[in-house]
């Protein structure tokens, strides 16, 4: 299983954000903080404005 699966984002997609090469939408991230069992205003807290 890999992390696409688990997050049902694309993995070249989540490599992309990893690295700064993509942007991503509010709803990408909240996917990736329920797969990482995180709130998503914790998740989101030290983004940079």
């Amino acid at each position: 299983m890999t992390q696409g699966d688990l997050t049902e984002v694309d993995t070249s997609h989540l490599s992309d954000i990893e690295t700064g090469k993509s942007d991503t939408t509010f709803l990408t991230l909240i996917k990736i903080a329920k797969h990482l069992d995180c709130d998503i205003a914790a998740f989101s807290k030290n983004i940079p404005k």
